[in-house]
């Protein structure tokens, strides 16, 4: 079999071939929101190369909205509000690009099962510190209980733990 080149005999799928660059497109996911969703990889682009983005105004988030399984209740605590079809202009999105985006019976914007919901940046701001201090918190409780376990198990004792 070594070295006989490949013959393709059928397509890859029954659709046919697609074009790479929608695949690969942002844009193309059915969450996309444009006038945000554009500003927001552009950030985190400038983020990773080491250079400071300019802060968003916002952050956006589609929240699950069934019956049984909202999440509403825990945004809005969070302080999220959904947003509204007629105000998703004056915050910066274009809803008539936006390939999931729906306008609700109630006025407000959804996309399938799922409820857009907005907050300023600062509460943005306030909710990442605290997951990211969770987050923190729960792996250094993770390593400092495998470093007991580890112990145990070897017979070793502990004498003082350091920071």
């Amino acid at each position: 079999m070594a070295g006989k080149p490949f013959v393709k005999v059928a397509p890859r799928s029954l659709w046919g071939d697609f074009d790479e660059t929608t695949m690969n497109d942002p844009a193309a996911s059915h969450f996309d929101l444009p006038g945000y969703s554009d500003k927001r990889r552009e950030a985190e682009l400038a983020r990773s190369k080491g250079e400071a983005p300019a802060a968003l105004k916002h952050r956006f988030h589609f929240v699950r909205d069934t019956k049984g399984q909202s999440r509403v209740a825990e945004f809005k605590q969070a302080e999220y509000r959904p947003v509204k079809w007629e105000e998703a202009k004056s915050l910066g999105i274009d809803l008539q690009r936006a390939p999931g985006c729906e306008r609700r019976p109630d006025g407000l914007v959804g996309n399938g099962d799922t409820l857009l919901m907005v907050t300023d940046a600062k509460h943005a701001a306030a909710s990442l510190h605290r997951h990211e201090e969770q987050v923190r918190s729960r792996a250094e409780s993770q390593v400092t209980g495998d470093m007991l376990d580890r112990a145990e198990v070897l017979g070793t004792e502990i004498i003082e733990e350091t920071e």
